[in-house]
């Protein structure tokens, strides 16, 4: 073929035609899919046809730095769009405010989908009077009364973990930890809000865990390679697939539990007659364990569904124990990297139990204001969840900047949390920043673990009371020490953030001998 004179082979014919149809697909993308102008009078940076797609994360291990690189560029907010999606990216307390407490942005964001699967139309993934009405209802199986009750099984838990760390440790003193908390919140979870025990830390469920960090790394990775949520191109890449047998693992486990719950209630005739619904409840009898309720509450089949049940459970099986695994093991190596805080601890620790092996109390794990200093502190360093986002589906207004219909707000609590103007020096692990004099004045929406406004999460005071009890048993034990330097650390998003590797620490036993040599 001759073209203007010169001779092409018809490799170069293919190569050309494919050029040709390559640019066309840019080009009708940009003039479909293009830079928004509205947003565009946000801060950004991209490139011409392509937007953000070149500085998409290439890892679960580089979400984080990219995300960061982004903040610091843009501090507070900014634009950034990838083929069809268009994202704000949010990392202020200024600019996070007005999305947590508008209705407009109660909706959750396109990265959710990702979740149905596995949740369907669970709290957390939810929206609408569906969500409202599923809120309402199960907000008091959270409430303070419910949390007393959770207090013994919190114990038991913690000293079969301290137990398992005795084991492991003994004769080499380090230790992977993450997958031995993650087994400690897995009974507490199982046995506190679904009243059910599974002996996790006996190594009953381990293919339970993983799957948990399976379908988390799976999500991720459509988040960061958006294209792959074409369910063509799921499926030839072998996604669907692996999705399929990680969801087959997590839904089989949630069912076994609701099932054996529902015989045992049965047996014990503690189930309701199916003419009850819960606003003929008294308050008191309201406050039932989690899953209690929600079989009780589906015996006339008008409010809970067996599907819907299976839905809330494996979302707060989720939520009551990766989160919590997160916190824990993010605190004990804040801790163990801190000398200082820790004999402070230690000091406290001491003044409550007085060197007494007795369980806590209520009070007691009130009593240890500087502990839950430090771990908020951990949790302002390391969120649980580093990432979650908003989706408007009308005009609002974030400030003085308009979003349009259609756009994800992604809000990320990594960076919210390491604002300079309200967290000086925001690197550095300190948990006086939580002292009563230290917060005084602080904007409210300058750190949030937890979410905030109306969805923010339900069980922030049960997932408080759980790690300051199992962080509490293991330093009463054990001096922690870790070799790893913050600065050095390699950090993984999946749907919570994790330690990427193995987290060793090493766990010394405690003894008068030991506390005299440290206190100098």
């Amino acid at each position: 073929m001759e073209v203007a004179g010169v001779y092409l082979s018809p490799f170069a014919v293919s190569c050309l035609k494919g050029t040709i149809l390559a640019t066309a697909v840019i080009v009708a993308f940009h003039l479909k899919f293009g830079k928004n102008p509205v947003l565009a009078k946000m801060p950004h940076k991209m490139h011409p046809l392509i937007g953000n797609l070149l500085d998409m994360p290439t890892s679960l291990t580089t979400i984080i730095p990219t995300m960061r690189l982004w903040c610091e560029a843009f501090p507070g907010i900014c634009y950034g769009y990838v083929l069809c999606f268009h994202y704000v990216i949010i990392s202020s307390a200024e600019y996070v405010e007005p999305v947590m407490t508008s209705k407009k942005f109660l909706n959750k964001g396109l990265d959710y989908d990702s979740l149905r699967p596995w949740f369907g139309e669970g709290l957390l993934t939810s929206t609408g009077e569906h969500w409202y009405k599923h809120r309402k209802l199960l907000t008091p199986t959270f409430h303070f009364s419910i949390l007393d009750q959770f207090l013994p099984i919190f114990n038991h838990h913690s000293q079969a973990l301290v137990r398992a760390l005795q084991e492991r440790t003994r004769g080499v003193g380090h230790v992977d930890v993450w997958p031995l908390v993650a087994n400690a919140t897995l009974d507490a979870i199982c046995q506190t809000a679904m009243g059910v025990e599974i002996g996790a830390q006996d190594g009953v469920e381990s293919a339970y865990r993983n799957a948990v960090k399976e379908m988390g790394n799976i999500v991720q990775e459509l988040s960061i390679r958006p294209w792959l949520r074409n369910q063509t191109l799921f499926k030839l890449f072998g996604m669907k697939g692996h999705q399929d047998r990680t969801l087959a693992v997590l839904h089989n486990f949630s069912r076994t539990v609701i099932e054996k719950r529902r015989r045992e209630l049965h047996e014990e005739g503690r189930l309701l007659d199916g003419s009850f619904t819960i606003e003929d409840m008294p308050l008191t009898k309201r406050r039932l364990a989690f899953l209690d309720l929600l079989i009780m509450m589906s015996e006339n089949g008008e409010v809970f569904s067996d599907e819907d049940i299976r839905e809330e459970v494996d979302t707060f099986m989720f939520e009551g124990h990766d989160t919590t695994t997160s916190c824990i093991n993010w605190a004990l190596y804040n801790i163990a990297r801190s000398p200082d805080v820790q004999r402070r601890i230690e000091r406290e620790l001491d003044d409550v139990f007085g060197g007494d092996d007795r369980a806590p109390t209520r009070e007691d794990i009130g009593s240890l204001k500087y502990l839950e200093c430090a771990i908020k502190e951990s949790m302002r360093l390391f969120p649980p969840v580093t990432l979650f986002s908003r989706r408007v589906y009308e005009t609002a207004q974030i400030r003085e900047y308009e979003v349009p219909s259609g756009i994800d707000i992604l809000i990320f609590p990594y960076m919210i949390h390491r604002d300079p103007n309200h967290w000086p020096d925001p690197d550095k692990f300190d948990p006086d920043r939580f002292s009563p004099e230290a917060t005084k004045g602080r904007h409210p929406y300058s750190y949030v673990p937890f979410s905030a406004g109306l969805r923010n999460c339900i069980g922030q005071r049960f997932a408080l009371l759980e790690v300051k009890v199992m962080v509490a048993a293991i330093l009463r034990r054990f001096w922690v020490e870790t070799d790893e330097k913050y600065e050095d650390l390699v950090v993984q998003m999946s749907l919570t953030i994790q330690k990427h590797g193995p987290l060793d620490l090493r766990f010394t036993p405690r003894t008068r001998t030991s506390e005299l040599m440290r206190s100098g």
